[in-house]
């Protein structure tokens, strides 16, 4: 028989769960009197009801605590750990900065738009462990200058979340300046970055990349943002192989459409108007939230993924997985037996 589940501190801050993604889903079945909450609440930053339970928890076990059931994602694993977010001024970066200090975590955020990265900073519930850095991936010694000083700070970096971004959209039209922008932000600034915070990352830490759903499908006018999205998908693949050795893993998630700014800028912050258009694009009906993104990433940060690897983590809505068809509003077959 097992013993009851380990509890885990409450979470710090955690907003209700949004109306309009309706009722959470539960992953797996618990037994009787367990509380949903202290399996979840490190993995979802939203309150959950306590339900009944039936069925019984199924353990995770590793080599430290053999025997033991662990929870999914365990706060321990984030309290006292120093993390850099790449791009942590807005959207899912943003959403992971604030989710990592929930979690006790000691986050520097690397944006070029330190107004956008303090505001995140201002807003985060444990705002003393926020520190905001002035850098551009693309930039070597700003770079390799914020690294300094964090590790200056805090001896170690356990977590790296690379997505800064930058949205050239361009084709046949694309300018040598377009490319070399796009590529020096979204490929060598994702490089650099793993090469330079690497090198003070201990056993078992864990580096996250933001790649795109632009990485896998043709879409009009996207040679430059596409081109890089998949160049990062594959770069973390031989990331993982190399840093291997040093127990150090490397992921990547790829977001279907998120409402971010850069989503907003292209709706002109017109939001019921053009979800119901962009939302049919995924299985789900709707597009993404930040805190969604967010979610799964400190999944795949957390040793609850403690075997998972150069791997591509869909976050998407299903939209991968759709055809051209859609959700067969137009589709037309004939049965026959």
């Amino acid at each position: 028989m097992f013993a009851p589940p380990k509890l885990v501190p409450p979470v710090l801050a955690r907003p209700s769960w949004p109306a309009r993604l309706g009722p959470p889903v539960l992953a797996r079945p618990c037994r009787a009197g367990t509380d949903y909450r202290l399996i979840f609440a490190p993995l979802l930053p939203y309150a959950l009801p306590r339900p009944p339970g039936r069925g019984t928890v199924t353990p995770r076990f590793d080599r430290q605590r053999k025997g033991q059931p662990v929870p999914i994602v365990d706060i321990q694993d984030f309290a006292g750990k120093s993390a850099v977010v790449v791009g942590g001024g807005s959207g899912i970066g943003a959403a992971t900065a604030v989710r990592l200090t929930e979690l006790g975590t000691s986050v520097a955020i690397f944006d070029i738009n330190t107004a956008a990265a303090m505001t995140v900073a201002d807003q985060a519930a444990r705002k003393e462990l926020c520190t905001v850095h002035d850098v551009d991936v693309s930039d070597a010694d700003r770079l390799a200058a914020a690294v300094s000083a964090v590790v200056r700070e805090t001896a170690r970096i356990d977590f790296l979340v690379n997505s800064a971004a930058s949205f050239i959209s361009a084709g046949l039209d694309a300018s040598p300046g377009d490319w070399d922008r796009v590529l020096g932000v979204n490929v060598k600034g994702c490089a650099a970055s793993v090469s330079a915070i690497s090198a003070h990352m201990p056993a078992g830490s864990a580096i996250v990349n933001v790649g795109s759903i632009s990485a896998h499908i043709a879409q009009p006018n996207r040679w430059t943002y596409n081109a890089t999205k998949a160049a990062i998908v594959e770069m973390t693949k031989c990331q993982a192989l190399d840093l291997a050795p040093r127990g150090v893993r490397v992921n990547v998630v790829s977001p279907g459409w998120i409402w971010t700014p850069e989503v907003s800028k292209a709706a002109a912050g017109d939001r019921p108007r053009w979800e119901p258009v962009w939302g049919k694009y995924h299985i789900l009906g709707r597009l993404g939230e930040p805190e969604e993104v967010a979610n799964a990433i400190i999944f795949l940060l957390s040793r609850a993924a403690s075997f998972i690897t150069a791997t591509e983590l869909m976050v998407d809505g299903g939209y991968s997985a759709l055809s051209a068809e859609g959700a067969g509003d137009a589709s037309r077959f004939a049965s026959t037996r």
